[in-house]
């Protein structure tokens, strides 16, 4: 494994092409769950080996970092919401770029992992979601049958729309009909509205699965055991 991140680096010295080794982990690393592959994660993976396995299957000695669902979503939640408050609190400590990209890829990726943990759970059918726009339908499904309010549906939809306006905005500029100012003065304001809308949408998704999920609970909060489904104080 190790000469694998060898040759990595070399890939980048050489090619001057940037390869991201976080992902690369040894054996005992796997077997010891020391990873970032979960159990949600680790799901998906017979029907991608079906036709495709040489040698021994890689699922028999990997031992996921999180194996209880419920946990893993709560965890996932948790970063996000980390993650854009501080992009929000304190926009200019970093490059906008790398924040804006977790916005953007937000609604999606967020949408599969509350139906992959829900299948899981029993709250819905439990089924491999792999097209993007399957995960569209039902993630708006499941937001039009639990959430309280329309307002998660509106930041799901929003945030699907401005990440189709910053597609059109990127291939402007690479096909140089954008000037890089204007460009990085449209992220900017794109950073604006996206980062607290992907903020809002992760409480919101927060928020219904302590409704509806058992042994959830929102970091930071009281216990649910205390709380009726709709957070009133029993």
């Amino acid at each position: 494994m190790y000469g694998l991140k060898e040759l990595f680096s070399r890939v980048v010295t050489e090619a001057r092409v940037s390869v991201d080794d976080a992902n690369v982990w040894t054996v005992d690393e796997v077997t010891q769950g020391r990873h970032t592959m979960d159990a949600a994660f680790l799901s998906h993976f017979p029907s991608s080996l079906d036709g495709n396995l040489v040698g021994q299957n890689p699922l028999d000695i990997v031992v996921p970092s999180i194996e209880n669902f419920t946990d893993l979503l709560r965890h996932y939640i948790a970063a996000k919401k980390r993650r854009f408050t501080q992009g929000i609190l304190t926009p200019d400590l970093e490059s906008p770029h790398a924040t804006l990209q977790k916005a953007f890829e937000l609604p999606v990726n967020l949408g599969r992992k509350t139906l992959t943990v829900c299948g899981n759970e029993g709250l819905i059918p439990d089924k491999y979601r792999a097209d993007k726009g399957i995960v569209i339908g039902d993630f708006s499904k499941f937001l039009g049958q639990y959430a309280e309010t329309d307002v998660a549906m509106e930041h799901f939809l929003k945030g699907l729309q401005l990440d189709a306006q910053y597609s059109q905005l990127l291939a402007g500029a690479v096909a140089g009909d954008i000037e890089p100012e204007a460009y990085e003065c449209a992220v900017r304001i794109l950073f604006d509205t996206a980062v607290p809308t992907a903020r809002s949408l992760v409480q919101e998704v927060d928020e219904i699965a302590a409704r509806n999920l058992s042994g959830y609970t929102i970091e930071g909060s009281i216990q649910r055991e205390r709380y009726g489904s709709r957070g009133v104080e029993m």
